[in-house]
């Protein structure tokens, strides 16, 4: 390939390049002209990756590929600040309440980030904070929270003087008739105190806000007063 120093159409060249154990993908953009006889691709890429380029040629229908023999980054610590490289916008914001006065808070991880601001406000404008977390850490404790408040959480990634954008989600400190949001009921078990007979009269059952059982009977059947029973 390209032996004798070959002329080729530009437009028969496919530049691909692959991050770490990614895929191949091809360079939509067609290279720029450097002097007489240069063309240059420019390309963006996540500088913390290390990075595989190789040049392709159409030939009767299929593509010949030469690979540069070597990988191409990550770059240093210092070389991404420098490079202005912003970092994505962390996604996946989960937040799960863990008393009355504190949640955890978790990301997917953006490429490259050094560390992650958090900041949270209550709704009601009385109480808010923020923090710092380091690259590494998925998840952190927000404690000394406001009980039964509103609240809104935002957190965005760090690279040198670099920001992503906020990411945003809402939660709240409120226990939900005596129980957390965490906690969860099944409307199937019924208390030892209900009479034997439910289980062959129950046609419906409702969870209403109180967290009650309303039980509503099959017609033909004996009719019974109405009955309440808390779960």
């Amino acid at each position: 390939m390209f032996e004798g120093g070959e002329d080729v159409d530009i437009g028969a060249l496919r530049l691909e390049v692959k991050a770490e154990d990614g895929c191949w993908k091809s360079i939509e953009e067609k290279p720029l002209r450097r002097g007489k006889d240069k063309q240059m691709w420019r390309v963006k890429v996540v500088p913390c990756k290390e990075h595989y380029v190789r040049l392709g040629l159409a030939r009767d229908g299929c593509f010949d590929y030469l690979q540069h023999p070597e990988s191409i980054g990550p770059a240093s610590t210092e070389e991404i600040a420098n490079s202005h490289f912003r970092p994505s916008t962390p996604e996946d914001i989960t937040i799960t309440p863990l008393t009355s006065d504190s949640v955890d808070v978790s990301w997917t991880p953006s490429s490259c980030a050094e560390s992650y601001e958090l900041w949270y406000e209550s709704h009601d404008g009385d109480d808010s904070g923020n923090m710092t977390v380091s690259a590494g850490f998925g998840s952190v404790t927000v404690s000394e929270l406001k009980n039964c408040t509103d609240y809104t959480m935002y957190v965005t990634a760090m690279v040198g003087d670099e920001f992503s954008g906020e990411a945003e989600a809402e939660f709240t400190t409120c226990k939900l008739n005596g129980t957390t949001a965490t906690e969860k009921v099944n409307a199937n078990q019924i208390g030892d105190d209900t009479p034997a007979s439910c289980e062959q009269a129950v046609k419906d059952v409702d969870l209403n806000l109180n967290l009650n059982l309303n039980l509503h009977y099959n017609q033909g059947l004996e009719t019974l007063p109405d009955q309440t029973w808390s779960c």
